[in-house]
């Protein structure tokens, strides 16, 4: 009998555990890029809104005014004038961002607020979460929220230099904020500091 021996064909098991390392390499990465992804928009947040103040205080410097309340008509560059509670300390949102864009200190035009990283406005107004001086906000995720609160303040939402402004889609709330933690309530916050 003339048997012919047959190789077993397969995968050993240093094959396997050789793919398997490289699968969980790979895994790892994608991980590590969307939490360095998600990292930046965090940080573009606080960017945005510094970026917000410093444009409002070159307003202030330029024109000794501040934009939402500057009841001041000027020509070159033309910025419209605040008809309404002009000149009394306190900025108007839609207003803010119609005489910053006049001005050309921020990206965009007429009344249409910049934007954060996650698509979502940005607010400049009086007392916004209670904080009883203009503000600055953004409405962002509450876990966003509450990761800036926690590395730049205290990581309280209701006192601090960071707030919680609420979670309504149109402005933020004009009283102190009542909720423990920005992650009390799930969704979009409005996280709002002093200008």
């Amino acid at each position: 009998m003339n048997a012919k021996l047959h190789k077993q064909q397969g995968f050993t098991l240093v094959e396997i555990a050789i793919v398997l390392v490289i699968i969980g390499l790979l895994l790892g990465a994608v991980f590590k890029g969307q939490e360095l992804i998600n990292q930046a928009k965090v940080k573009n947040v606080t960017k945005k809104m510094d970026e917000v103040r410093a444009a409002a205080y070159t307003y202030l410097d330029k024109y000794n005014a501040l934009p939402g309340d500057d009841g001041t008509a000027h020509t070159n560059p033309t910025i419209t004038a605040v008809t309404s509670n002009a000149d009394d300390g306190q900025i108007n949102d839609s207003d803010f961002w119609t005489q910053i864009h006049e001005a050309g200190l921020l990206e965009g035009s007429g009344s249409t607020a910049a934007k954060t990283p996650y698509g979502t406005p940005l607010y400049v107004g009086y007392n916004a979460a209670g904080l009883g001086d203009n503000a600055v906000c953004a409405l962002v995720p509450a876990e966003v929220a509450q990761q800036i609160d926690d590395k730049h303040d205290d990581g309280d939402a209701t006192k601090g230099s960071y707030r919680d402004g609420g979670t309504t889609a149109s402005a933020p709330s004009t009283t102190a904020p009542t909720a423990t933690a920005y992650t009390a309530t799930a969704g979009n916050h409005w996280l709002c500091t002093k200008l």
